[in-house]
Parts: C-alpha cells; structure tokens; sequence
C-alpha cells in the first residue's frame, strides 16, 4: 500500500473513531441518596400484550418482583383482575402496593374490575392505596358520573385510602373532582409537554406546587413521573437514556428532599405500548424488557454501553471496503483517496448504525415487515452510494485510460476497405431535414458504401416524396422504401433495410434521421473491424445549433455527461451501450442474433447486449463524427428519457439470467457495469417511493402529532447524502471530463434532475408491465406555449407543491426546537429538488429563452 494511501486510510479510520467518541460522551446528572419511593409495574413480559389478553406466568411475576424489591419499596399496579396474589408476593418480598383498578369502555367490564381492586385491598395490608381510573376523563373513556360511583363506593367498603389519577391540570380545572377522593394523585410527565431536560425536574415540581396550591391540606400523590429512553423529539425535550437518567436521579433526589409522595413510570419497558404512545411510550422503563437496567444511578452515564463494539465493528467493516476497493484501484490521486475512503466508510458506519438501531428495538410482526423494507431499501442506496463513487473515483482519480481507441489515419487503403451499408430508418420526420442528413451522407469520403433509407408508419405523401426523389437523385447507391403501416417501430425498419442489404456488405451503420454526418466517419472507424472479435465501433451522439438556446444548451450538456464520463468507463470493461446512431455493426454477427429486436424500444442497447453476451468486443471512439438535434421541446425531452428507461427496464427483465451470471458469455466487468448503468435509474424509481411514504408519514404526524414518531435520523440521512454524493459527483466528473464551466455544468444537472419523476414513472412501468408503445422524439416541433409547459410537468408541480407545504406544516405543529422536525423538513424539501428542477426546466423551454 502507498503511503499516502495509508495515510488517508488511518486519518479516516481515526476520524471515524473520534466522532464515534464525540457522541457517546459519558455525562454525569446529579446522583440521589434516597431510593425510589414506588415504580409503576406493569406485569407483561416483552412479546406479551393485553391486547392479546396475555396472562404472565406466577414465576415470570415473581421474578419481576425479585427484582424490583432491589430498587424500591412500593410498586403502583394498573390493574386488579388475575393480579389477587401478587399483594401476598409482594409483602413477602417488603414491598408495599398501590393498587389499581383499570376502566375502559365497558361498563361491566369496569364493575367487575372495581370489585377485584376493593377485594386485593379489603384483603391485603400491603396495599396502601387504591387508584380507580387511570386518565379516564382526560381520554373521556369513562362518563364522570360513573367514576364518581365507583370512587364513592370504594369509600365506604374501604380503610384505604382512594383516588383516581389524572393529569395536573385536569385537576386544577375540575377541582370538583377532588370531592370523591381521599387524596389527590396527578400525573406530571414534562416530556409529553415539549420541556427540555435542563427545566424537567423544576417544571414537574412547579405543577406539583400549583396542585397543592389549589388543594392546600390535602395529600398530593405524583402518581406518575418519567421520562423515556428512546422516541421521537416533542419541542425541545429529548428522548435518550442519558437524559432519562438525569431526570429520574434528579428527580428521587429533590423529591426525597422536600418529602414528596411519588410514583416513577415505569419499571420496565412495555414494548406493547408502542401501538397506543409510539416510540416512547414503550421505553419509559428503567430496565429494558429484558429485565436489564439500563443506567446507574450513581457515577456517569453512557447512552449505550457497547458503543465501543459498534465504533470497532463500523471500523472494521470501512477498513474491508477500503482494502477491496482500492486492491482494485491501484492508482488513484490523493483527492480521489480521500474522497472514496470517507463514503466507504460512511456507508459502513450507516449499515452499523441501521443494525445498532434495530438491535434496540422491541420487533412486532408489523415492525418486523418495516424493517426488511427499510434494510432492503437502504441495502440498494448503498448499493448506489458504492457504485456512484466507484465511477467518481475512476473519473477523477487520474486513472490512465486501458482501452482507449482513436480514430484511424489513413491506415487501411481503400481496397481493404469493406462494403458498408448506411440504414437510415425514419417515421413523420421533416423532408428537409431528412435531407439534410443524406446529404451529409452523400459527402462521405468513403470507396464502398450504399445508403438504405426507409420510411416507416408515415402515411402523409408529402412528407415522404420529396425524400424519394433526392435519393433517386443522388444515384444508384441511394435506396428509398416507404413501408406505411408497419410493426416493430424502428426496430421493424432497420430489420426491413437490413434484408434488403447488399449480400457483399460486412459492416451495417445506423445514423438517426436528424443527423449531420462529417465525411471522415467511415475512413476513421472501419478500419477496427480488421479485428475479428470486433463486434461493434461506436461513436458518442453530439448535437448542433445549440448555441442559441439555453434549453437545448442544457439538455446537450447532460448528455454530455453519458457520453465522455459513462461511455468512457463502460469502454475500460468492454461494456458500453450501445446507442442506434453513429454506431457500426458487424453483419454476419447482426444476422446470427436474428437481426434487431422488435419487441424491445430500445432496440439498439438490446443489440450491443446480445452481442457483448457472445463474447465479442466493442470499440467507443470518443470522437464525434456526427451532430444531431436536440429535443426543442422539454415534453419531447421528457418522452425521449422515458423511452430509454423503459426499455432499459425491460432488457433487464429480459436478460436478467445473463446479468446474473446464470447463462451467456458476459463477464463479471460487463454485468457490473449494465447493472450500475441502470441503477440511478432504479434510484430515481426508490427517490418516488420514499416521496410518497415521506408524504404519507407527513400527514400522519401533522394530523396525529402526539402518537406519530419521526423516523429516526439513520432512515433519513443516507437518502439526503445520496442527494449531496450524486449532485457533488456530478460537479466533480463534469469538472474533469466535459469542462464546460460551472454555471454551465449546474444547469446540465437542472436538465438531468428535472427527468426524475418520468425516469421513475418509466422505470416502475418497465418492470411491472410490456407492450407501451414506441414515443418518437419530435425534433423541430414549435416550443410549447407557457400554459403548455405547465401541463406537461402537473405532476411534478403537484408533487412539490405538496412536499413544500407539507415541510411548512411540520414547522408549525412541531415548532423550530424540535431538532427531528429540523430534519425532516429539510428532508422534504430536498426530495422536492427534482420537481423544482422539472418546472424551471419546463418554463426555459416554454420561453424560448437565448443563452
């Protein structure tokens, strides 16, 4: 290994391991000398739910309770019915109970359960106070009148005391209530309530204050008092172990202090409480439902223990991709080094982070079908992440070229040269451009040549007559057929053209109809075919009178980045695209693989394919030889793209055994590089689905913000980093091959990041269905009128208009202090970059406006 390379490799594995330090600092909250008074005990073990009506084993109880007598003295149950022993076990282990009685809906359920609560008190000294109603009438679940009835009869039949519990504030704002109990128990939860951890403990002993304010002489009970150890940011409060370590240390310490009664929720997690608080409502334990505990409560505390492992594990994992990828990469600048090093080993600390979150989370059968979609996606955007820098780090990394091929000088004499034959297929295109393009034909500088030019699906005379009589003009090695109505789009043409080649032609050419050909494309190219296994010479598409508009100008400059960056690469593994103009074919292999594929729309890269998977070679000359014309339209652009993604998708079904390695002569190099040529596109298609889930889970918590959780950062931030890589990526290849300037190269990204949605829309299409027909490119169409350019990107309007205000929306119901709100709103509006880039693209179109 180089030195530099070295040295690159240890400052990122040293960077890596400092920023793993940096957030998992140790802090140390103020320590108590006083135990906990009670716990709130709920008996479920982790996969059990009352919502199943599961009943915990007596030795799963009194193992809970084994435990929980080595941290208090007092547990507060939550219901009476299947709980009559737990009074006994309990007060054999020195603890003391505040029974519970739990009411819902059912008013007979809520008699019955009200008369087991008065029994396990009537029966049991341990018991030494009994709450009826758990925030019945903050949730309205119970009518006043009949708490008020179970609460009076408890009274009578009872020595203990009772109360019911709510909320601090309901209190104060119903102080009737207080008439039916013998003592006041509120619930005072400052996470709920948006307060940052710094002001928790002072504001649950401020609400406290006001109660007894409000109720002086009478016995306050905080009833419930917590704060969790995951779960989604509300205002400024944070859910992590280190701050429900500070709250609860601080909170024992001062409440033993001033002598308060009090009750902390809870003891252990409740996994099965996600389904009615979220997140958070299943990490309010002090010990994790394995019965663990999960901080201290004297010396500092460390959010996660084993952080340690997972920092070597991310290291490890970085320190094996480094080693492969630059075992593969030899030779790359010190830019290239530092750059390929720091995403490999973000990526590896991504999927260790993506593991470390779902090993800390209590998996439901619904969160186990989360998961695998969420590992399965983000297992292909780093799958993207991986390829994207490849290409980056080839490109800029000053590689040397391994197969670089110039144009031919004068090397072959003429009599050596072969027969070529031109087909030049066409469909409603203009007479004069058409011949134009022959024209350009005529003039080329070449001994042994004829031009097949046919015309296809075009019914209009006048379109196709005056391109007939210029043929028959220029001779006997011109030949013009007009087919009307005929299948197989422009597949069926070149097929009709190629059976009436000449027997003696050895090389087939196909040039678009828009094109304008230079004379020495032929005397520069052909000569390669002296090589046998040579199945395909092709040359990169270029474009012409562009100079004049800035959205043609964009458009030609993001084909540009295909052309000297992608082809490029493509030819060091002989595995380019083959595109259907400026590109020569070997006949004999043409007419072995049965000619053009009339089932495929992108019939030409379905050719080069079957060609490389005979095992023969292709030749990219990065030269052009011909000029074309650019889409004068943003929809005929939109359709163009959506066309070649369409058909990309559909030779990947199509050939996914070769692509595999299952069948066919296709090296691991081709099918690496035809599988990460489509990916941006298969990432632009996961771009869609993680909009409309943003969109959907946007609603959600706009709607429902106080039981709908933000997505955890680790969902969010590779997708945004996939959004920085690519458009980083773009500025940087641009820079070192195209050099058009940076103003220039932002609006190509404009133009490629406007084709999202349709390359999206092309690629679900693609694979899920077949048979859509054959869009042609229109080329000198008049531009569209604004309200046209409008209605050709209504999705993508609606798209970010949406995105935008639903970013809005979660600022105003979450408020700026909340850090998840941050983020994802910032998420949002980047995922609405593309559509942006969709409208102004349009609206450059639609105003013709001059560069």
């Amino acid at each position: 290994m180089r030195t530099s390379l070295l040295f690159v490799v240890l400052s990122v594995l040293i960077g890596n391991l400092g920023l793993w330090v940096v957030f998992n600092l140790p802090v140390s909250p103020g320590e108590s000398e006083f135990q906990i008074q009670s716990l709130s005990y709920n008996h479920y073990q982790r996969d059990e739910s009352p919502f199943r009506a599961d009943v915990p084993s007596r030795e799963a109880i009194q193992a809970d309770l084994e435990i929980l007598a080595r941290k208090t003295k007092s547990i507060r149950l939550y219901n009476a019915k299947d709980l009559e022993e737990v009074p006994g076990w309990a007060s054999a282990r020195g603890l003391s109970l505040i029974a519970s009685a739990w009411l819902g809906a059912d008013p007979q359920l809520n008699a019955a359960e009200v008369e087991a609560a008065i029994r396990m008190a009537g029966r049991s000294r341990a018991v030494k106070r009994l709450i009826i109603g758990n925030e019945t009438q903050l949730k309205n679940t119970v009518p006043f009148e009949e708490l008020k009835g179970h609460l009076d009869a408890a009274r009578k039949r009872l020595r203990t005391p009772v109360s019911t519990a709510e909320p601090w504030d309901f209190w104060i704002q119903h102080p009737d209530l207080a008439q039916h109990v013998d003592f006041i128990a509120i619930h005072i939860l400052p996470y709920w309530m948006e307060v940052p951890i710094g002001d928790a403990v002072s504001y649950t002993f401020e609400k406290y204050q006001a109660v007894q304010n409000q109720f002086p002489g009478r016995v306050i009970v905080i009833a419930e008092a917590g704060w969790p150890s995951e779960g989604p940011q509300r205002g400024a409060a944070q859910a992590t172990p280190e701050n429900q370590a500070t709250f609860v240390r601080e909170f024992v310490q001062r409440a033993g202090k001033e002598r308060v009664l009090y009750n902390v929720i809870e003891a252990f997690d409740q996994p099965w409480k996600s389904a009615l608080e979220g997140k958070a409502g299943e990490h309010f334990g002090i010990m994790n439902a394995a019965r663990e505990d999960k901080f201290p409560f004297t010396g500092t505390v460390i959010g996660d223990p084993n952080w340690e492992l997972w920092m070597i594990s991310s290291m490890l994992l970085g320190l094996v991709g480094m080693i492969v990828f630059f075992t593969r990469r030899p030779i790359l600048g010190l830019r290239a080094q530092l750059f390929s090093a720091l995403v490999l080993q973000g990526v590896a600390s991504s999927v260790t982070q993506l593991a470390r979150e779902a090993s800390g989370e209590y998996l439901s059968f619904g969160d186990i079908t989360f998961w695998t979609i969420t590992v399965a996606a983000h297992a292909l955007l780093a799958t993207i992440f991986l390829s994207d820098t490849a290409e980056i780090a080839d490109v800029v990394g000053r590689r040397p070229l391994r197969r670089r091929f110039e144009p031919a000088r004068g090397t072959t004499p003429d009599s050596a040269l072969p027969l070529v034959s031109l087909h030049l297929a066409c469909c409603r295109e203009p007479p004069e451009m058409l011949i134009q393009t022959i024209d350009s034909l005529a003039r080329i500088d070449y001994p042994h040549l004829e031009v097949i030019v046919v015309d296809n699906n075009t019914l209009d005379e006048a379109l196709w007559k005056p391109v007939e009589k210029h043929c028959q003009e220029l001779g006997p090695r011109f030949k013009f057929h007009t087919l009307g109505k005929w299948p197989g789009f422009k597949a069926g043409a070149l097929n009709f053209a190629l059976s009436r080649t000449n027997s003696r032609a050895e090389v087939i050419g196909v040039v678009d109809a828009d094109y304008i050909v230079e004379p020495s494309w032929l005397k520069s190219t052909v000569p390669y075919f002296a090589d046998s296994e040579v199945a395909v010479v092709q040359c990169p598409q270029e474009h012409r009178d562009v100079e004049d508009s800035l959205f043609e100008q964009m458009a030609n400059d993001e084909y540009a980045g295909f052309f000297r960056i992608g082809m490029v690469q493509r030819n060091e593994d002989n595995a380019i695209i083959q595109h259907g103009t400026m590109t020569l074919i070997r006949r004999p292999l043409l007419e072995k693989v049965g000619g053009w594929a009339e089932w495929c729309i992108t019939e030409d890269t379905e050719l080069g394919l079957r060609l490389l998977n005979l095992g023969k070679s292709t030749v990219y000359i990065d030269q052009a030889f011909g000029r074309g014309l650019v889409p004068d339209s943003y929809e005929a652009y939109k359709k163009q793209r959506f066309r070649w993604a369409y058909g990309g998708m559909r030779i990947l079904r199509r050939y996914l055994p070769e692509l595999l390695g299952l069948s066919g002569q296709l090296r691991p190099e081709q099918r690496y590089q035809f599988l990460k040529g489509w990916l941006p596109w298969i990432g632009d298609a996961l771009h869609m689905g993680f909009t409309g889930a943003a969109m959907f889970w946007s609603a959600l918590l706009i709607y429902n913000p106080l039981e709908t959780d933000f997505p955890e950062p680790i969902f969010i931030l590779p997708a945004l980093g996939l959004v920085v890589l690519r458009l980083f990526g773009t500025a940087w290849t641009y820079a070192h091959r195209v050099r058009i300037g940076s103003e220039r190269t932002l609006l190509a990204m404009v133009a490629g990041g406007s084709l999202t949605h349709t390359i999206a829309k092309a690629v679900f299409q693609g694979l899920l269905t077949s048979g859509l027909p054959f869009y042609r490119t229109p080329k000198l169409d008049s531009a569209p009128k604004l309200i046209q350019s409008f209605i050709s990107v209504w999705e993508e309007s609606i798209l970010l208009g949406t995105l935008v205000s639903l970013a809005v929306g979660i600022l105003f119901v979450f408020g700026l202090e909340n850090d998840a709100a941050i983020l994802w709103s910032a998420a949002l509006c980047i995922q609405g970059i593309p559509y942006a880039a969709s409208v102004i693209a349009s609206l450059v179109s639609a105003l013709g406006q001059k560069r």
